[in-house]
């Protein structure tokens, strides 16, 4: 279960309590206050949306839709993070087979340097500039990402920062067009995808009819992680999350009757395209 998927079902689940323990032994008060931490709180929740009236229906087509979407972010996520124990070439064939909407992976020096890189030219620019540069209020090894425009398309980069003491050395760095991701993670059609400077995948809808087209999104992202967003037209419902320390946002429709343009799904067709691995139908 994704930490997106999770975070949809909270917003429909109701506040689990503890109820008075008097009279019992201190081992029977005991398990009945761990019982619950461990299946409720230390655990992934294996929550489902039984009871309905709990959420409306646009959330939950919402958190079914992105679930596998979410999913194999998390997990690009987690495997980069433990990236700098073994950067070889082994792990370069792994990472391609796991991943295998991935569009290249380099390696660089402390200066951005491209010391390897699968593969060598690509269709796109190849750019590592605001991945050299350290965030605030984040530690500097943490995981970095952004997203960069293209004529073919914007491109998210993910990064691992490798230190010496205070001293930049390396950078592991993986990059993919979203288009690449969908045509292998579900249903594509069911929501629209962007960050802070791109629209990532606008699925059917024609965008600039829509009210997702605005500069202010981290700002709604910092004031809250759900919304709704109304144009004359109707309303989207929008969704956060971060991948690395970029923020994300999920959106579909709740209400209104936005042109359709299917024919935009057409483009994940030549998603390999964008592919290391040249094997995405």
């Amino acid at each position: 279960m994704s930490r997106l998927y999770r975070t949809l079902c909270a917003l429909c689940v109701p506040v689990f309590f503890i109820a008075g323990c008097a009279g019992q032994t201190s081992k029977n008060l005991w398990r009945n206050v761990t019982d619950p931490y461990y299946k409720y709180i230390n655990t992934p929740a294996k929550l489902r949306f039984d009871n309905r009236d709990l959420c409306e229906p646009y959330q939950i087509t919402l958190s079914q839709s992105v679930a596998d979407v979410d999913y194999l972010l998390e997990q690009l996520s987690r495997a980069m993070d433990d990236s700098d124990r073994s950067p070889d070439e082994e792990w370069v064939n792994k990472m391609l087979a796991d991943f295998p909407w991935l569009g290249g992976i380099a390696v660089t020096d402390g200066k951005g340097r491209i010391m390897a890189r699968v593969p060598e030219y690509a269709l796109k620019e190849f750019n590592l500039g605001p991945l050299m540069q350290e965030v605030p209020r984040q530690r500097p090894m943490d995981l970095r990402a952004y997203t960069m425009e293209s004529p073919m398309g914007p491109e998210i980069y993910i990064a691992k920062p490798v230190y010496m003491q205070d001293e930049l050395r390396a950078l592991i760095v993986a990059h993919f067009d979203m288009r690449a991701l969908l045509a292998v993670a579900g249903k594509p059609e069911n929501f629209v995808m962007l960050s802070s400077k791109a629209i990532l995948w606008p699925s059917i809808y024609d965008m600039q009819q829509t009210p997702l087209m605005r500069d202010d999104w981290d700002k709604l992202g910092a004031e809250d992680t759900d919304g709704m967003l109304k144009n004359n037209v109707g309303e989207f419902y929008w969704v956060s999350t971060y991948f690395a320390n970029m923020r994300l946002f999920y959106a579909l429709p709740a209400s209104g009757q936005f042109t359709v343009k299917r024919e935009q799904l057409d483009i994940l067709r030549q998603a390999g395209s964008f592919t290391a691995v040249k094997n995405v139908n």
